[in-house]
């Protein structure tokens, strides 16, 4: 297969076939920002030892000019993401050619669905509406998961399990964190995270419920960091998920303010790459603990101080995949924000024209 489109990339990321050549011709595309998305994807459908040949323009010049994408930045951007996880065959810069094989990849955890719910203590109610619609999934079969809610210790944790009837799957895990005058709600994130034991590993609030087909879906799909679509449960309006933002440097000069440009997307989220870079919000993360092994979120950042989007920009720079799942719909029960994604519609279009004007 040749892969020259970003239908292709779409293509690579749904079917189910798997293959011993693939080969990417990049001229066009890597002026698209989908290279990332399109060497993840080609790495997992191909078959171990397979051989992956990527075709950009010769080298050029290290003097890069404003604009154009020399090969060597290619090539950057390939081993940083694709790290120790091929055998490099060829990279030749006369040619513009990189020539990899895949290597078995290794697998650090087990197989698994592993909930982390980030817990108050107060939210009782949200709680239990979220590890309720968990133990209604439908998982494949064979394959375990884990439920893992992280709390106070003033919380009786066998009153709170009892509700379950005390089952296997799930546990607390007691963390006080301090809430004055910030809340550090990243070490709670970090610890569940820790503690999550299979390669699947989700991250949520206690306000996101999820679909009956949740695990079967996400078995499916290629994972390194990622998020489904997320819904109102009350309205069933599109509410806070995937966005793509003109730049990381936003979040550096106004890290707790609004960010210019803002944009929430759809199934066609990659045609929107080429001059945005994407972010996912704090309230339902999913990892491949076999790809993303530390602890990702930062300890130093609190809630409200954008620490979603600090640790995207964070993952990001390592090469990790940021990825999201429209076909996957998960629901919130509460809406945070309390300004409905329709009233924002026409100022953030004022707004988004505006940086269009005048951005250089």
């Amino acid at each position: 297969m040749v892969i020259k489109t970003i239908e292709d990339i779409y293509f690579l990321k749904h079917t189910k076939a798997h293959y011993s050549y693939l080969k990417a011709e990049i001229r066009d595309l890597k002026y698209r920002g989908v290279i990332r998305h399109l060497i993840v994807f080609a790495l997992n459908r191909l078959e171990d030892g397979g051989i992956f040949e990527i075709v950009d323009e010769p080298h050029v010049s290290f003097s890069l000019k404003k604009g154009s994408i020399d090969f060597v930045q290619v090539k950057q951007e390939v081993f940083r993401v694709l790290k120790n996880r091929v055998e490099i065959l060829d990279a030749d810069n006369k040619k513009g050619l990189i020539r990899l094989k895949k290597l078995p990849q290794m697998q650090i955890v087990p197989e698994g669905f592993s909930f982390g719910i980030v817990f108050g203590g107060n939210d009782m109610d949200l709680l239990k509406s979220s590890v309720d619609s968990i133990l209604a999934i439908d998982f494949p079969q064979g394959i375990p998961f884990e439920i893992i809610i992280a709390g106070p210790s003033a919380i009786n944790e066998q009153e709170l399990l009892q509700i379950w009837g005390h089952i296997a799957a799930i546990r607390y895990l007691p963390l006080d964190i301090p809430n004055n005058p910030r809340i550090l709600i990243c070490e709670k994130k970090n610890a569940l995270f820790n503690d999550c034991r299979y390669s699947r590993v989700i991250i949520s609030h206690t306000r996101i419920i999820y679909e009956p087909q949740f695990a079967k879906k996400l078995n499916d799909e290629i994972i390194e960091f990622a998020t489904p679509e997320v819904r109102l449960l009350e309205s069933n309006e599109k509410y806070l998920d995937f966005v793509l933002i003109p730049s990381y440097d936003d979040l550096v000069r106004k890290p707790t303010g609004p960010v210019i440009g803002y944009l929430n997307i759809d199934h066609n989220y990659l045609e929107y790459f080429a001059s945005r870079v994407p972010c996912i919000d704090g309230g339902l993360n999913i990892f491949n603990k076999n790809l993303v092994v530390n602890a990702p979120y930062n300890p130093y950042v609190a809630w409200g101080e954008a620490e979603d989007f600090e640790m995207c920009a964070r993952l990001y720079h390592e090469g990790v995949l940021i990825d999201y799942l429209p076909n996957i719909t998960c629901y919130s029960q509460t809406n945070k924000t309390k300004i409905r994604f329709k009233e924002l519609k026409k100022p953030l279009r004022a707004v988004y024209k505006f940086w269009l004007r005048n951005r250089r």
